[in-house]
């Protein structure tokens, strides 16, 4: 039997089932939603491909410091339905204006979210806004391999671990290979996602139609969750209200593997790293956008190419790397699980979901007095004590 990663670290990318000649692994869902490679034994030949495959075996992606900028599309309209600044659609236009294709993640019609193909500008929108959810990259990364062969130019969209599959899949440099990862918190379970639609929908006597992680209404900062349903009735709710959301950014429904996520840092395989730039007021004042800025990490002569080929159509400024990491932990450090995520799991099945993520999230006695504490006049007193002594 081949040696994968053990399952605390295989981040269910695929690219071990991806690489079998003999389609004898399958990616199957855990009792968590989360997918891992199933080995069938009697049809493994041994030929060890899936083991060159897996980035989590294989050894680390070392880059220099990024260059750093600042970025919003000129678009208002690109922008306004981005998760940020709208970079990502500028380098996808221009892939597919060379001839090229893009890969990415998109919302099925069920509301799952897979990798597909695009080589068409007007299809290019199922890409747009972020998905909060782990993408199935299914046969993408042999599609992939087709495309790079037959001479395409290739954009490959993911999560860090995503795109460092993809590159350990390929086992070798295409110049034609454009890969741009995301600054990832964490990836939740589908299956948490499928129980908070199953709920809303039950609640709400009627089907969702369409999801948006990031509506922008309000604020491109607030995290806004947008669920549209059959009936014309539509929900909004920021982070702190959506339980879903609030599950995700505590560190309940999150996958394993992200604990221990070895794709942080410079140790990322991609061209090009996007993210939303936290901070842009403090670190790059004159660059902020009511609407949404980028922070864009260029990783190699590749990605520095791209960014000067959609240049034009970017309003760019470089930004210190530091002070503009300073507000994106996530791009360094992997996320922390929740004391209580085993009891998420253990009742997912059984108890309704905003009620188990109200429950499970609910301060405890100690942190009440704690609140309690921070909020009382002798804890202010010594706080402006403290500030009055250290001038």
């Amino acid at each position: 039997m081949p040696q994968l990663a053990q399952m605390k670290y295989c981040t269910g990318c695929g690219a071990c089932a991806n690489a079998c000649p003999k389609d004898c692994i399958s990616m199957t869902a855990d009792a968590e939603g989360f997918h891992y490679p199933i080995v069938d034994a009697a049809r493994c030949v041994r030929c060890g491909l899936c083991e060159k495959a897996c980035p989590v075996i294989g050894g680390d992606f070392c880059r220099d410091n990024p260059a750093a900028y600042a970025v919003h599309n000129r678009d208002a309209e690109v922008v306004g339905s981005s998760s940020s600044g709208g970079v990502f659609a500028a380098i996808a236009e221009w892939v597919i204006g060379q001839g090229g294709v893009v890969y990415g993640a998109a919302f099925r019609e069920d509301l799952s979210v897979s990798h597909l193909r695009v080589d068409a500008k007007e299809c290019l929108g199922i890409f747009r806004g972020s998905k909060y959810l782990q993408s199935d990259v299914g046969s993408a990364f042999r599609c992939v391999a087709q495309d790079l062969k037959a001479g395409r130019k290739v954009l490959f969209s993911g999560t860090p671990c995503q795109a460092a599959a993809l590159h350990r899949y390929l086992g070798r440099t295409y110049e034609e290979l454009l890969t741009v990862d995301v600054i990832c918190h964490s990836v939740p379970s589908p299956k948490a996602w499928r129980r908070y639609l199953d709920a809303l929908q039950a609640r709400e006597r009627s089907k969702i139609v369409f999801a948006n992680f990031r509506d922008k209404r309000d604020s491109w900062q607030g995290y806004y969750l947008c669920t549209q349903l059959e009936n014309g009735r539509e929900i909004v709710r920021t982070g702190e209200e959506n339980q879903y959301m609030r599950a995700f950014l505590q560190g309940l429904s999150t996958r394993p593997s992200c604990y221990h996520c070895r794709f942080k840092g410079s140790n990322r395989g991609s061209d090009i790293t996007l993210g939303d730039f936290w901070g842009v007021e403090t670190a790059a004042p004159e660059a902020y956008h009511a609407a949404g800025t980028s922070l864009v990490l260029i990783n190699s002569p590749k990605g520095q190419s791209a960014l000067a080929g959609i240049a034009e159509k970017l309003e760019l400024r470089p930004v210190n790397e530091a002070a503009a990491l300073e507000g994106n932990p996530a791009y360094s450090a992997p996320s922390a699980p929740h004391p209580r995520r085993a009891e998420f799991f253990a009742s997912l099945e059984q108890e309704e979901f905003d009620d188990l993520v109200n429950h499970l999230l609910a301060p405890t006695k100690w942190e009440k007095l704690k609140q309690r504490w921070s909020r009382s006049i002798v804890c202010r007193g010594f706080r402006k004590l403290r500030r009055l002594i250290s001038l």
